[in-house]
């Protein structure tokens, strides 16, 4: 009888797999932190560059340390991803979303001469709801690129932007992706940038009381007027 190699092969190779897909969900540990009006969960061996968010006051925030990119020459671009649950306490909405990026870059010309060196750093947010994460879907997109034509030490930037996430505010999963690019001209420049703070603030979205009128205040002061009339009548 002829054994089949390739089939023990194949058979051995799967259960490496599963096994190994076995040992990665129990290695898997899922954190909470709680805040005055939200919690947040992740996973901890997920993080990344990111490194484990903190929540302060209603705002969570990233501090990467390594979190960066260098070019010589030429075009580099490297993404950095992260994923948390978002659960509002009871009888909080989350309508609001704030996020807040920064970090520095660095030029260096090793001629002391001057070109132009181009920086680009994107966020995307996608969020999706918990309980239907495929149909409720949204997707955020905000950014920030910038150029720099001479030597710069440690130069800072950062950008904010505002988005509206009522239609989730019961609860959701978010993923943040952050992608760095730098594009240098002449091969005599050398770039770094990186990004070394990231803040996701929530808020209930504010309903800015209607003014009334200036006819309105005059019906009101007639109505006024005619009920002392009646009285001293």
């Amino acid at each position: 009888m002829s054994v089949n190699n390739n089939f023990f092969r194949q058979v051995g190779a799967a259960i490496v797999c599963a096994a190994s897909l076995v040992s990665a969900a129990s290695n898997a540990a899922w954190v909470t932190v709680a805040g005055d009006n939200f919690s947040i969960s992740y996973d901890d061996q997920a993080l990344g560059a990111y490194g484990a968010p903190m929540i302060v006051g209603d705002t969570v925030v990233f501090e990467p340390t390594d979190m960066s990119i260098y070019s010589s020459y030429g075009a580099v671009s490297e993404s950095f991803t992260t994923s948390f649950v978002v659960m509002p306490n009871e009888g909080v909405s989350l309508d609001i979303l704030n996020l807040l990026e920064r970090g520095d870059y660095t030029v260096v010309a090793n001629d002391g001469g001057a070109d132009e060196v181009q920086f680009s750093v994107q966020s995307r947010l996608f969020i999706s709801s918990l309980d239907d994460p495929n149909g409720n879907f949204d997707f955020l997109s905000s950014g920030l690129s910038f150029s720099a034509d001479e030597e710069t030490e440690e130069a800072p930037w950062q950008f904010d932007e505002t988005f509206n996430t009522e239609a989730f505010s019961d609860g959701f999963l978010l993923t943040v992706q952050n992608t760095l690019e730098i594009f240098t001209e002449l091969c005599d420049f050398h770039a770094l940038l990186n990004k070394s703070y990231v803040a996701i603030e929530f808020s209930e979205e504010d309903v800015a009381p209607v003014p009334l009128p200036a006819g309105a205040w005059l019906f009101f002061s007639a109505l006024a007027g005619l009920a002392v009339a009646r009285k001293r009548q």
